[in-house]
């Protein structure tokens, strides 16, 4: 919370040198702050989670009561707004038509186009960075600010059979491990291993690549910007990364109940209760292993429809 509560402030700090004030909470900062949000398109439920931050701050620092109080009040409008809007992901959801099988048939077409386009060209680098991109949150539905950060060797690591992936969550910094990843995600891990390293041995080239991001493009020079993987999944589906988390939930809650397990497991999420902890632990096995089971399907049933 602190880390979002700064990011607020930071933003809001901004705006206020944008318009050569202070950077104080008043009445006009707030408003100019309002305005700036609806600008970028904020939506409601955002709106209030950062007037609510303001207004944790504005509590720490003994505010004016009327500076408190009118976030409060402007928290709340936003609060019911949000309640009477309709998310963007069910609106995009329900526009597309699209699942989890097209995503990851998309991520194969990808890949097969950038194993046609010419070696150490350009478009082939994009290509095979925007098809591991998309598989890989299928299949490890993290949230862009752990997915951007991956790097080879450390949290992501290849072994003689599969790859595997330990990385400690920002939000609650909870450990997220998968220690063997479906074996559907290989091909795509290891052509991003061999990009730009045309005739060298396959674990000299992992070797060489050991410290460097994922999906860094620049052969490691620097690391992907943290929105890097939500303009990927808008290139190609229109809307941001983080719906592929809410898809999981979709095909969950639409299975039989234990299946929410499943997506709860994938996404790295917990109920954050102790007594439930052993209980989720065993259900993260067996969850890992059938929704591999159901990707098959979905998969097997765009390739026969």
């Amino acid at each position: 919370m602190i880390r979002n509560l700064a990011s607020t402030l930071r933003v809001f700090a901004r705006v206020c040198e944008d318009h050569a004030l202070s950077a104080d909470l008043s009445s006009d900062t707030i408003e100019l702050y309002r305005a700036a949000r609806h600008a970028e398109g904020n939506a409601n439920t955002s709106i209030a989670s950062r007037l609510k931050e303001l207004r944790i701050f504005a509590l720490w620092c003994d505010l004016d009561e009327e500076i408190i109080a009118k976030l409060l009040r402007l928290q709340k409008r936003y609060d019911r707004a949000a309640k009477r809007e309709r998310k963007r992901k069910d609106v995009w959801a329900a526009k597309s038509g699209k699942g989890l099988g097209d995503v990851w048939v998309k991520a194969e077409e990808l890949l097969s186009l950038s194993e046609a386009a010419p070696d150490g060209s350009a478009l082939r680098a994009r290509l095979t960075l925007d098809a591991a991109c998309l598989a890989l949150s299928v299949v490890c539905p993290l949230r862009c600010g752990d997915l951007h950060r991956i790097v080879i060797g450390s949290e992501l690591s290849r072994h003689a059979e599969a790859w595997s992936l330990h990385i400690v969550m920002r939000k609650g910094e909870q450990p997220y491990h998968r220690p063997e990843l479906w074996p559907e995600l290989t091909p795509f891990l290891d052509a991003l291993i061999m990009l730009d390293m045309t005739g060298s041995d396959f674990w000299e080239a992992y070797e060489a690549k050991c410290g460097m991001p994922l999906f860094s493009r620049d052969g490691g020079e620097s690391s992907p910007g943290r929105s890097w993987p939500t303009r990927c999944w808008h290139r190609h589906f229109g809307i941001g990364a983080h719906i592929i988390r809410s898809l999981w939930h979709t095909l969950m809650f639409e299975s039989e109940n234990d299946d929410q397990w499943i997506a709860l497991a994938l996404c790295g999420q917990g109920n954050g209760r102790t007594a439930q902890h052993y209980i989720l632990e065993g259900r993260k096995r067996r969850s890992s292993r059938r929704g591999r089971a159901k990707i098959q399907a979905l998969r097997q049933r765009h390739v026969s429809g």
